[in-house]
């Protein structure tokens, strides 16, 4: 599967430098055999209306529609990877098992209706529901990289150790399942699973802590107890905003323990990490979050 994906995208990557010299190409150039090479990659079937452009308004809305159809495709291989990282993260079993959980869980609420002493306007709706379990599932994904890192070392030295395993083929396959699960790669799973839910500052925020393999242990370890403690909040205030807000019953199971959050004002402290060989401060919120200043 990861072999397979990998040979899309350099087939993509490829098309797309050929669409881009077919367009410095002269007008009347003769562009089917890219029409063909796109129809042969992503599915599509512009070959067989193609019509050879002879004007610049003719090649500008040709190489538009050779660009859309490959950025479809790329999108679409993005989501084919971020199923492969879920996959990894909690094994197709796993992801099977969840799902007939969340079933049972839905069809235990549809049953106890008639048992519940609130009125049906005090439920929480299924897309509220779907936002709590997406908190909750985004935990038990953190929860497992903690338990994977326990047996992987991470750092810039360990980094180009098992970069000259991987030339033999010899790189450890948890330190390979890590770095997959880890850095911009968990960013966009957080993103996906209830982006919508986050603001820009709190993504920001997020992306700022992602850990990375080429992160020391202590560092990895670190930034990736910040990362938990932003959903583990952010899944809170959710559950206390339905419940306090709104007069909803949520179920239990949900609210995680937390530090209680200071009342004393924001705390001055400041720490400063390096960030691709450059340096970037963070200060301690008054909610015990890092925050880039």
């Amino acid at each position: 599967m990861e072999d397979s994906l990998q040979l899309q995208k350099d087939a993509i990557k490829k098309l797309q430098e050929q669409i881009k010299i077919a367009g410095k190409m002269p007008v009347g150039t003769d562009l089917s055999p890219i029409a063909a090479l796109v129809d042969e990659w992503t599915g599509s079937k512009f070959a067989a209306t193609y019509k050879q452009p002879f004007s610049e308004q003719d090649r500008f809305e040709l190489i538009n529609t050779l660009n859309g159809q490959v950025g479809k495709a790329a999108h679409n291989l993005a989501s084919d990877e971020l199923n492969e990282l879920k996959s990894k993260l909690l094994g197709k079993a796993d992801i099977r098992a969840q799902q007939l959980e969340l079933n049972k869980q839905k069809e235990a609420r549809l049953a106890d209706k008639q048992q519940w002493q609130k009125t049906q306007r005090d439920e929480v709706s299924d897309k509220q529901l779907e936002t709590l379990n997406s908190y909750k599932t985004t935990i038990q994904n953190i929860d497992q990289i903690a338990e994977l890192k326990k047996k992987v070392n991470t750092g810039p030295l360990v980094e180009k150790y098992q970069q000259g395993l991987k030339l033999v083929g010899t790189q450890d396959p948890d330190y390979t399942t890590l770095q997959t699960a880890s850095g911009l790669n968990l960013f966009e799973y957080i993103k996906n699973q209830s982006g919508a839910a986050y603001s820009d500052k709190e993504l920001q925020t997020l992306k700022n802590n992602m850990p990375h393999i080429g992160d020391n242990d202590q560092e990895f370890d670190r930034k990736l107890s910040i990362v938990k403690q932003i959903v583990e909040r952010k899944s809170n205030n959710t559950i206390e905003s339905l419940q306090n807000l709104q007069g909803k019953v949520v179920p239990s199971g949900y609210m995680n323990s937390l530090p209680p959050q200071s009342t004393q004002g924001p705390q001055e402290q400041v720490r400063t990490i390096m960030e691709n060989g450059k340096p970037v401060n963070f200060r301690l919120n008054s909610q015990g979050m890092w925050e880039e200043q």
